[in-house]
């Protein structure tokens, strides 16, 4: 574990700086969102997310090596019978879970932060079988963020062609904007945030059906609001194995 903060800590010291702004009207941006959340999110918000909550409203993918993609034969088309007709329809893709998550239809993250000096940190993600993370690191006008992603079912990911694969990674992100209510001072209760961050490059050989060399160079996109309780000491998984 110690191990594994530190590698954080050297993505974060190698991080581009970004600046910020500060907000008070944020807050209420976030409430508004926050409503549009599911019901059963809302009703467990202080007892399951005492730590904090995240509002994902944007999530996408790039993919980077599109031209390694070998062409779909677009004359093959699948069909259903419906049962009451018996008649053949064709089958449509239902959409992924990135395009589903939408300013009218946003998404839960957890959330937690902590004050560490004059550092302030802030942790949002979600894990369960895989999962991500954005840990974004504040320190007096300027701003820091990483991207960290693991699976659960095997070693999926490259950071780079020549390293080994691993179940975990993280990598440096940008950070295109960052909102935050107030200060991120000693003494303070809680913070409101919004950020937009975009991942560096990396491999991903899951679903990779069609590639040449069976795998996926990408880059995340990521727009989320935060509220975090700032007297709560901040708790998450760190990345053990880094590409």
């Amino acid at each position: 574990m110690k191990q594994s903060l530190l590698l954080i800590f050297v993505f974060l010291f190698q991080s581009s700086f970004g600046q910020y702004k500060v907000d008070t009207a944020l807050r209420g941006e976030y409430r508004r969102m926050f409503e549009r959340l599911p019901e059963k999110v809302k009703e467990v918000e202080k007892s399951q997310f005492e730590n904090g909550l995240g509002i994902l409203f944007n999530i996408k993918t790039d993919t980077l090596n599109k031209a390694d993609h070998e062409p779909v034969n677009t004359s093959l088309k699948i069909f259903s019978i419906d049962e009451k007709t018996g008649e053949k329809e064709p089958m449509i893709a239902a959409p992924g879970e990135e395009e589903t998550i939408t300013e009218a239809q946003p998404t839960w993250l957890g959330c937690g932060c902590r004050l560490k000096g004059d550092t302030f940190e802030v942790a949002s993600g979600v894990s369960l079988f895989s999962g991500f993370a954005v840990i974004t690191s504040l320190h007096k006008d300027k701003a820091k963020a990483v991207y960290s992603e693991f699976e659960t079912e095997g070693k999926a990911f490259r950071t780079k062609l020549s390293n080994k694969r691993v179940s975990e990674f993280t990598v440096p992100a940008t950070i295109n904007s960052l909102t935050i209510d107030r200060k991120p001072e000693k003494g303070i209760n809680e913070i409101y945030g919004k950020i937009a961050v975009v991942s560096n490059g990396y491999y991903s050989y899951l679903n990779a059906w069609g590639f040449k060399h069976d795998y996926i160079y990408k880059r995340k996109h990521l727009e989320f609001y935060f509220h975090c309780n700032a007297t709560k000491q901040r708790t998450t998984s760190a990345s053990r194995n880094k590409g």
